[in-house]
């Protein structure tokens, strides 16, 4: 299940938020991301604040597993493609609009679960993300990502680069700055790919009734 943390929430949902903070901290240490100051056991910055919705996908058989996350933060305040990135948007120059939100740290344990599990939390969240924004008047996301997963995310949604890709030698990956347009044609693509995995209905029922 997909639980969408708003951040009048975050107090009420802190015990399962410290717990994607650990995941994200597992999984960061595995890819070897080099992220300056970094607590080893708990991946929460400056990005983590009083403006982030998060989107967390929990185990269906053990609600306090984290399976997946991802972070949303509104382009017009301080955000990491702003801040840490910017070099990576060299095309246009760093997007900063009320109806683009950023996505960042959508992370998968996929060492935690089976992998038709880390392809339901995929669906899950990106189900989940494209329909709150939708909901909300956010028409757009920007990301910094991989190479191989900018390609799955064009066959998605219409999207653009925001700069040249660029080599990081940390986790020997290759990482693209882009926007996409948020579209309900989207949501369907997702909720048909959700549908097919177990329990994938009744977690996304669960988030729309939410």
């Amino acid at each position: 299940m997909v639980i969408v943390i708003e951040p009048e929430r975050h107090a009420e949902f802190s015990f399962i938020l410290e717990k994607s903070y650990e995941m994200r901290a597992r999984v960061i240490r595995r890819w070897g991301w080099n992220v300056p100051d970094m607590d080893p056991h708990r991946d929460c910055d400056s990005f983590d604040n009083d403006r982030t919705v998060y989107f967390i996908d929990v185990d269906d058989d053990e609600p306090e597993k984290v399976v997946g996350t991802a972070r949303f933060n509104p382009t017009m305040a301080p955000h990491l493609l702003s801040e840490v990135f910017p070099h990576m948007c060299e095309f246009d120059g760093v997007i900063r609009c009320p109806v683009t939100w950023e996505s960042t740290r959508y992370i998968i344990d996929t060492h935690a679960v089976e992998e038709w599990q880390s392809l339901r939390s995929r669906s899950r969240l990106a189900y989940a993300l494209n329909e709150y924004a939708i909901t909300n008047g956010i028409r757009r996301m920007s990301w910094l990502t991989t190479v191989p997963l900018y390609r799955r995310m064009k066959a998605l949604w219409p999207t653009k680069p925001l700069g040249l890709p660029l080599y990081h030698k940390d986790d020997d990956n290759t990482y693209i700055a882009a926007v996409s347009e948020l579209t309900e044609e989207a949501s369907d693509t997702l909720l048909g790919m959700v549908s097919k995995f177990p329990g994938g209905v009744g977690a996304v029922e669960e988030y729309v009734r939410a």
